[in-house]
């Protein structure tokens, strides 16, 4: 309840700051002479012109705010660092995560949605997903071999049984990961 509150507070301040904002093109051009514009009458075109014209501010507002919920994440982090907390630390993580997430998903779903036309390009860009999601899985299996060998190091140099554990079992899933990374790729589309 303290936290909802805090937010909404804070989100009730930082919109009441009036912003100045300068436009650019203080009279629309006029169309060029000799041709005509075309307008329609239809009820349900002015409600798409309506709702199109809305479209881009509500996306702008959104990206706003998202950023705003970013950096007041960062700064409740820093508190939490600064104070000690680990409850402002969970909420500052977990702002900052999901904030991220859903700029990048509102960044780029655009574009990809806009990039498909074709049933072909639908397979082009699974292909790739794939393709990204099987180097991400080699890339941390590479890093978990780094980190099996510093596991394997320690456990030489203080003979702690929890780290031979720990090295064996990680060696293992990357060595796991690496193989299905590569075999699941191929095999998964041929069968």
């Amino acid at each position: 309840m303290k936290k909802l509150s805090f937010t909404s507070l804070l989100l009730l301040l930082i919109s009441g700051i009036p912003q100045l904002k300068v436009n650019a093109m203080t009279k629309l051009p006029e169309p060029p002479t000799g041709k005509t514009v075309e307008s329609s009458d239809s009820f349900l075109d002015s409600i798409y012109s309506d709702m199109s014209g809305l479209a881009s501010p509500l996306y702008g507002w959104a990206i706003d705010i998202f950023t705003v919920l970013f950096v007041v994440g960062t700064i409740v982090m820093i508190m939490s660092i600064a104070f000690k907390n680990g409850q402002w630390q969970k909420y500052a993580q977990g702002t900052m995560l999901i904030t991220f997430i859903i700029m990048l998903l509102m960044r780029g779903l655009p574009i990809i949605i806009l990039s498909v036309n074709t049933t072909q390009d639908i397979d082009i860009l699974f292909t790739a997903g794939v393709s990204l999601l099987s180097a991400v899985a080699i890339m941390i299996a590479v890093m978990s071999m780094g980190i099996s060998a510093d596991f394997k190091f320690n456990y030489h140099m203080i003979e702690h049984p929890k780290y031979h554990r720990w090295s064996r079992n990680l060696f293992s899933v990357a060595i796991l990961m690496t193989f299905l990374a590569i075999l699941v790729p191929w095999i998964f589309p041929q069968v």
